[in-house]
């Protein structure tokens, strides 16, 4: 799980397994082409190894950059310039000299300023962060994303005494609970991260496993009796019982919207929609009161 907060997190893009890397990994540089051969082959992902984007989190909860680099305020310009292969192009011969490259891989040209090259990628396989241009909008737009923090919304609601063997329900507010998104424009691209949310988790802080419940959680309604996939949490001891009189009576309960992560790519080459996995949001956390229920034996 990537947890978006105050942790550094490396995503690790189609299932590619590495160490953290720097926040993007660009494109290999090849050498000028042979002058009796302008095509030179470059595997945009189909087979690659070293292709991460590095995912750091602010203070502020947002997802990106470091916090000594916010994003800039207007994006950075693409370098390169894309281009349908010429009219001329024989695919069949240049299959015959390089068997590495698929059946179903597209042709085109990229020129940097170094010179045009001819190049290759795969639909649904090549790794979009292999492309200087395309990895640097990634990179912009998901440092546009600001999902944000949860409020907690509970019964018995927040402030008052939660007493124990009685569940509490746990749930986050409708507005937090909402897709975010970040999208940057240049040049010939458009690339749009999307975090969609798909579950919240419930850390009750009384040293039970934190609770992942699907959706925002469970609101309670009058009449209603907690059931098996009502998402709630019985404290069972006072903070005293557990941890001695030192401690207070409260209990952190932490809440965390988890997200399906993903970006789209609109643009001349690589277009489509990768997946990110799932991340974690920014967490909030409230001090919940816990006293314990006696009863009270009278003689009459």
């Amino acid at each position: 799980m990537r947890r978006i907060g105050r942790l550094v997190v490396v995503v690790l893009v189609l299932g590619i397994s590495g160490v953290q890397a720097p926040p993007l990994a660009i494109a290999r540089v090849n050498p000028p082409c042979p002058a009796e051969d302008r095509f030179c082959s470059e595997r945009a992902g189909a087979a690659h190894s070293g292709g991460s984007l590095g995912l750091w989190a602010r203070d502020d909860g947002t997802l990106g950059a470091p916090a000594a680099a916010p994003v800039a305020s207007t994006p950075r310009a693409p370098t390169c310039s894309y281009e349908p292969v010429p009219e001329d192009f024989d695919r069949s011969k240049r299959l015959a000299g390089d068997p590495s490259v698929p059946m179903a891989a597209i042709h085109y040209t990229r020129d940097c300023g170094e010179g045009e090259y001819y190049l290759w990628y795969v639909p649904g396989t090549s790794d979009p962060l292999e492309d200087p241009t395309v990895a640097a909008l990634i990179e912009e737009a998901i440092g546009r994303v600001e999902p944000p923090a949860p409020q907690l919304v509970t019964a018995p609601p927040l402030g008052t005494p939660i007493l124990t063997g009685f569940p509490m329900y746990l749930a986050v507010d409708d507005s937090a609970y909402t897709p975010a998104t970040g999208q940057v424009t240049a040049g010939q691209f458009t690339v749009t991260a999307t975090l969609e949310p798909v579950e919240t988790s419930f850390d009750p802080g009384d040293q039970h496993d934190p609770r992942t419940c699907p959706g925002p959680g469970s609101r309670w309604n009058p009449g209603d009796r907690p059931g098996p996939d009502d998402c709630t949490h019985t404290y069972t001891h006072t903070p005293q019982h557990l941890h001695g009189q030192d401690v207070g009576d409260t209990y952190p309960l932490t809440a965390r919207i988890h997200y399906h992560a993903t970006y789209t790519v609109e643009g001349p080459i690589l277009a489509g929609t990768y997946d990110l996995g799932t991340l974690e949001g920014p967490a909030t956390t409230l001090d919940v009161p816990v006293t314990e229920r006696r009863a009270v034996r009278t003689n009459s």
